[in-house]
């Protein structure tokens, strides 16, 4: 669910609208806005490495989206812009350097399932299975922090950034935090091809 535009940038025909998820994730970082250009700087006051079984969790301090079924659990935030159709959008993505925290083998995140009881009902249950792909490749996940994803609906055009201020590595059981995370999208008029 998406709320009404809270910051607004109109410069002659352009137009660029931040826009606050339900719930709000600007505890975790904060958007500075100009005419032609916006910037998310990950703010997270911290996280905190939760023991699961054999397993660990990434537990933060408020709201937010977590990875896909059967990737490792880690937090994503959010980011949504109205953007004008006719405006070309560029991101910037500046990672900083990592703070670096063994922790093992991460939980992945869950799905949920039915499974049959005795032949007649069923019960749905939550699956938590790692994927070969990720858990079995001796390199960091995510390879990039910020995956963008457009939509569109009633003549409008959304942007949406998912934020994934963590990096881990399966084989090391190494977890990465990105705590000068920033991103950068500027925001050019498209130039129509002949």
């Amino acid at each position: 669910m998406l709320c009404l535009p809270v910051l607004a940038c109109h410069a002659g025909t352009m137009r660029i609208s931040y826009m606050a998820t339900q719930p709000d994730m600007r505890w975790a970082y904060a958007v500075e806005q100009g005419t032609a250009w916006c910037v998310v700087k990950v703010t997270l006051p911290g996280y905190e490495v939760v023991t699961v079984g054999a397993e660990a969790e990434v537990a933060v301090a408020g709201p937010s989206g977590w990875t896909r079924p059967s990737e490792p659990r880690l937090p994503v935030l959010p980011v949504v812009f109205e953007v004008a159709e006719d405006l070309v959008v560029t991101i910037d993505v500046e990672e900083g350097e990592p703070v670096l925290q063994p922790v093992g083998r991460l939980r992945p995140a869950g799905r949920m399932e039915s499974i049959p009881v005795d032949g007649l009902t069923e019960q749905v249950v939550t699956v938590a299975k790692p994927s070969p792909e990720i858990y079995g490749n001796p390199a960091w996940w995510p390879t990039s922090l910020v995956d963008q994803r457009e939509a569109k609906g009633q003549g409008r055009r959304f942007v949406r950034l998912g934020v994934t201020p963590f990096r881990y590595h399966p084989v090391d059981g190494t977890l990465a935090f990105y705590s000068n995370l920033t991103v950068s999208l500027s925001f050019t008029p498209r130039v129509n091809a002949p």
